[in-house]
């Protein structure tokens, strides 16, 4: 379970909920994380998440507003690696395996940046390593996402991959097969409504597992038999109507579709 999925809610809703709708599993989102934090040590976050049977697998931001891994250098790259120092110290006290780093926003492109940017990949790796952890590169231009992954060809190194996303990059579903998933570590999972419009949807466009259109058990059953994919499907919706109802009530649902989905 993603906590963007709940994200206007409170980490003891959060936790509280999960327990109650069967999750043992929980990618953190730093947002709610950093308001916990206000008031509490990680120490007790972690105690936390461990009395309601919760492991944290991963860690995610929202998307950057400021340069990031694929753009930062220079001061800009030493502001953005000790952020995620601080991050991976944190996560690793919540026994996390790896964080998923989101991609800049093209407006800090500059010509040349990919050597730039497979350096930092391959710093954010050394980072990660001496955590015990691993980092997933999360860019909707999956050509530019494998290319900078492979490039940086490291053993911590990985990319997360979002339906989302990646339809709304204007790839389509016969795509999806041409790409080579063998550094897929996580996926944010979620579906789309019928008669989705890629130009003009957004993330509050997405919708449940087997509820839309998406044929997700062709490409799951197609990465894990031809890709050899053993990660994780963490679901991720950044749904309002979702975010309006009760925690529990919320919660129950997502587990419902999640398991009527894998059975």
């Amino acid at each position: 379970m993603g906590q963007i999925t709940t994200l206007p809610k409170t980490m003891e809703e959060d936790v509280a909920s999960y327990e109650k709708a069967g999750f043992s599993l929980v990618e953190l989102a730093f947002p709610t994380v950093n308001r916990y934090l206000e008031n509490h040590t990680p120490e007790q976050m972690r105690e936390l998440l461990d009395r309601h049977g919760l492991r944290a697998v991963s860690a995610i931001g929202m998307a950057p507003t400021d340069v990031g891994i694929i753009y930062a250098r220079g001061a800009e790259a030493e502001i953005y690696f000790r952020s995620l120092e601080a991050q991976l110290r944190l996560c690793s006290v919540m026994g996390c395996e790896f964080i998923n780093l989101g991609s800049d926003d093209d407006k800090f492109h500059y010509d040349g940046y990919e050597e730039q940017a497979v350096a930092n990949l391959r710093r954010a790796g050394d980072l990660a390593a001496r955590y015990q952890m691993k980092v997933a590169l999360e860019d909707g231009k999956m050509d530019r996402c494998m290319k900078l992954v492979y490039g940086a060809d490291h053993p911590n190194v990985f990319f997360c991959i979002d339906f989302f996303w990646y339809i709304k990059h204007g790839y389509t579903v016969d795509q999806f097969k041409t790409f080579d998933m063998s550094r897929l570590l996580n996926i944010h999972f979620c579906d789309l409504p019928q008669g989705y419009q890629v130009e003009t949807m957004d993330d509050s466009v997405r919708i449940l597992p087997g509820e839309g259109v998406l044929p997700l058990r062709e490409w799951l059953r197609w990465l894990e038999e031809d890709q050899g994919f053993d990660g994780y499907c963490c679901l991720e919706l950044l749904n309002e109507e979702l975010w309006e109802m009760g925690s529990d009530e919320a919660c129950f649902r997502c587990m419902e579709a999640m398991k009527k989905f894998f059975n």
